[in-house]
Formats: C-alpha cells, sequence, structure tokens
C-alpha cells in the first residue's frame, strides 16, 4: 500500500518525475496576477497565528467549513481564532479529494517541517506548533516568497492609489519585484445613488461630463505604468455587449446630475468607457485579464447578512458577448493582449476557440489572445488537467503563460508547485505513449517557458 500523499503526490510514474526534478521543481515563479497587498510586502508582515496565516481571508475555506456544516461563529463570527482553526481542522480531516485538502498538506510540510495529516485530534497540537513558528519572529511574508523562488508578485490596485509602497519596494532593489495591476471594475461603477460626490471622492477632482472622467482614467493608466504596470483587470460576471444606441455623453450628465437612466443607457455607457480604457491599454501595451463567469454574491440572504464577496459565489451564465466584446475591439483596432479566465469549466473549448479567432499575425506576438490558468472553481486536479489538454488541443501549449494564483493568502504561493506537478504528469504521459518527442533541449524550453519565461515576454516585465 502506498503511503499517505507521498513526496510528488501527483506524480505516478517514474517519468514524471524525472521531468518534475529535471526541468520544472526549482524554476522560479512569476505570479503575474494576485490579490495580494504591497503594504504586506514592505513591512514584511507577520502572522499573528495559524487562523491568521490561513483563515482570516480565505473565503474558499469558509465555503468549505460551511459544506461541513460548521457554524459561521466559527468561521467569520465572533469565535477565538484557536476555535476557527479546530473548526477548520474538523472540515479539512473530511474534504479528502478537495484541492484545500492537498494545499494545506502541502504548505505545512514546506513552512512548517509537519508531515502529519491535520485531524480533528490533533489540530490543538499542532496549532501549537504552527504558532510556534510564526508571530513576529517567524515566518514572514518576505520568507515565503524567497523559499517558494518567487521573482514577481502582481498586485490588484484600484486606479486612485498612490502605489506608495510599490516605489518603496523598488527603492529596496529586492531580488524580486511587485508590479501594480490596473483594477478596471471600480471606474465602471457608475449606476450609484450618488456619483457625482463619489467620483470627487475617488479622483479628487470636480469631474463633470464624460470627457473629464476618461481623461482622467487615461492619466492614471499612464501613472501607473510609470511605476512598471503592465496590466489590467477586469471581473465580470458575465459579459452583455450590444451596439452602443444611446448618446452616452448625455447619459453621464444625468447620472451626475441625479437623474432617472434606463439600463441600456448605463450598460452604453459602460462600454463606452471601456474601451476608451482598453484602447489606452493597446497604446501602452498592456495586458488585459478578463475573468468572466462568476456571480460573487450568489446567496441574497448571506451576502445582505454578512456583506459582499464572502464566500458564496457561484457560476453565471455567458457565452455569447465574449465573441462581440472581443470583434468589436479588434475592428475599432483597440483590442490588446488578453489572457480570459473562464470561470465554467465546460467552457474550455469556446473559451479557446474564440481566443483563436482573434490570433491573427500581430507583430509576432504568439497568443497574443489566450486562455488562462484554471480560475477560481476549476483550479484543483480534474480542472487543471481539462484546462491543459483543451489548450493543447485547440492551441500551442508551448506559448501559454502558465499559472499565476489568485488567492489572497501568501502561503497559497504553493499552488505553482501543484500546477508544475499536474503538467509534469501531463506531458509524461503523452512522452510514454509517444506523443511528444524526447528530447532534452525541447522538453527543458517547454518547461521553461510554460512556468515563467512566456509571462515575462508576454507582459514585458523587467525583472
Amino acid at each position: 500500500m502506498t503511503n499517505f500523499l507521498p513526496e510528488n503526490f501527483l506524480l505516478h510514474t517514474q517519468t514524471a518525475r524525472n521531468l518534475y526534478k529535471s526541468y520544472a521543481k526549482d524554476l522560479p515563479i512569476i505570479n503575474y496576477a494576485s490579490i495580494h497587498n504591497a503594504k504586506d510586502i514592505y513591512e514584511n508582515a507577520h502572522f499573528e497565528n495559524a487562523t491568521d496565516l490561513w483563515l482570516r481571508t480565505d473565503r474558499n475555506k469558509w465555503r468549505l467549513m460551511r459544506s461541513n456544516g460548521i457554524s459561521e461563529y466559527y468561521i467569520t463570527g465572533k469565535a477565538s481564532d484557536k476555535e476557527k482553526f479546530l473548526a477548520f481542522a474538523e472540515t479539512i480531516e473530511n474534504a479528502v479529494g478537495n484541492v484545500e485538502y492537498y494545499w494545506l498538506h502541502m504548505e505545512l510540510r514546506k513552512f512548517f517541517g509537519i508531515h502529519e495529516t491535520l485531524t480533528k485530534e490533533n489540530a490543538l497540537v499542532l496549532y501549537e506548533k504552527i504558532n510556534a513558528q510564526l508571530g513576529p519572529n517567524g515566518l514572514r511574508v518576505r520568507d515565503i516568497v524567497k523559499k517558494l523562488n518567487v521573482k514577481l508578485v502582481g498586485t490588484q490596485c484600484v486606479a486612485n492609489e498612490d502605489l506608495h509602497y510599490h516605489r518603496l519596494l523598488k527603492e529596496e532593489e529586492l531580488d524580486f519585484s511587485v508590479v501594480p495591476i490596473f483594477h478596471v471594475n471600480k471606474l465602471l461603477e457608475l449606476d450609484m445613488n450618488d456619483l457625482g460626490q463619489d467620483l470627487f471622492f475617488f479622483t479628487g477632482k470636480n469631474i463633470q461630463d464624460l470627457y473629464q472622467y476618461t481623461t482622467w482614467i487615461k492619466r492614471k493608466m499612464n501613472y501607473f505604468h510609470e511605476r512598471s504596470c503592465r496590466s489590467l483587470s477586469l471581473s465580470l460576471p458575465y459579459i452583455y455587449y450590444q451596439e452602443a444606441t444611446t448618446d452616452v455623453e448625455q447619459t453621464f450628465a444625468k447620472i451626475v446630475a441625479f437623474e432617472s437612466i434606463t439600463a441600456k443607457e448605463i450598460r452604453d455607457l459602460k462600454n463606452h468607457i471601456l474601451f476608451e480604457i482598453l484602447d489606452e491599454a493597446c497604446k501602452l501595451d498592456w495586458v488585459l485579464q478578463l475573468y468572466f463567469g462568476i456571480n460573487q454574491n450568489g446567496n441574497s440572504l448571506m451576502t445582505k447578512q454578512l456583506g459582499k464577496n464572502m464566500g458564496f459565489d457561484t457560476i453565471s451564465l455567458y457565452v455569447q458577448g465574449v465573441y462581440y466584446l472581443f470583434d468589436t475591439l479588434r475592428m475599432r483596432d483597440c483590442l490588446p493582449k488578453t489572457i480570459v479566465y473562464n470561470g465554467d469549466g465546460t467552457k474550455n473549448t469556446f473559451t479557446n476557440v474564440t481566443a483563436a479567432a482573434f490570433n491573427e499575425e500581430h507583430d509576432g506576438i504568439r497568443g497574443k489572445i489566450q486562455q488562462g490558468p484554471a480560475w477560481w472553481f476549476q483550479n484543483n486536479l480534474l480542472g487543471t488537467q481539462n484546462q491543459l489538454k483543451e489548450y493543447a488541443s485547440q492551441g500551442i501549449l508551448m506559448n501559454f503563460v502558465g499559472m499565476t494564483s489568485g488567492a489572497r493568502n501568501f502561503i497559497s504561493l504553493i499552488q505553482h508547485d501543484y500546477f508544475r506537478m499536474v503538467l509534469c504528469q501531463l506531458i509524461a504521459d503523452w512522452l510514454d505513449n509517444g506523443l511528444i518527442i524526447d528530447d532534452a533541449a525541447y522538453l527543458k524550453q517547454l518547461f521553461e517557458k510554460v512556468c515563467y519565461k512566456n509571462a515575462v515576454e508576454f507582459f514585458g516585465f523587467e525583472l
């Protein structure tokens, strides 16, 4: 019988283990998209205890605990940190087969030297053992970055941020880079009740018309660009696009003046602003990171009780809008390099085929429009296998920009190692079945490109 969770547990053949050891294991990590905080990196933040490290902000773990019948009191409620960790341990013990189960045990081994399985029975002992390695004198953010050989971290930032901590980090001349990602969503929230007042607080200017607003946005984009930003992110539950039939300047004036508007007017206005942003992104040679297909607040009652983005996410319906969006942007010559993150794994074929339809010659850019790594509910063993196979089936795997971890806690960067093991097993299966050339130089190039070089080249990062 095989020992529980052996080292390289996702590598089932000797060929896969050889590939991992020879080509993938020690490659640097480019985490080009995350929700990490530059301030935490600059201050080299520490973690008070195991709950602070794993559970403070990780809503996917909250979802898992709810599925195990855990009371909200022990999830986002007022229970002590120790009580919350014990409740989490009770959950994780039952979660075999779930990717959170495997990530956690990889993290326990990598960062704490703990090879035991977390259970309800040993939870208190392990909690104290982990805590002894945390706190002000224990594991810190930069220790995680260094231990995993991370060379770049992209951090999502809203337009009105001054990027103070990014500047301070750059002045330190570290052996890794921290770059901002220009987050678009806030700029499109135009159907709020007090738009005029909100615009003033957000932009710091007395915005009166649409031209002033889009001009301010473009200036901020250039400000970000000067501070090493090379991408923008946009997250939509679905993509709805139709040709504009309303006067967008008039619509903007109406909502600044607190006048009522129709749903069609606000859609046309948002699309107009988005096209202006993407036109500027093309001029700056930025990458659009487009996330779609996830409704982050699917449970209305719990969202009302706990607030937004608390782990009640679900998959939205979408499809055709993606094609219309890309086609319109291409006709207007403002379709930037794009990574599409697909929330529904059943739409992988659609995503890859649609991307390929817009990959005509673009100054030699390989895979200008491409599907990103398995994301959100797809970021697990089955989802990653399917994404890689579908990408290779419909496109060119050698051009794939590879893995990024969008999780909120820093220790989740271990997901790169999980991804690399899945990739190695896939390539090993092809090798053992004669479906790929058994050439060391070719294999070395494949793993280097997919694991980090493609991302550096695609985004234009300066490490």
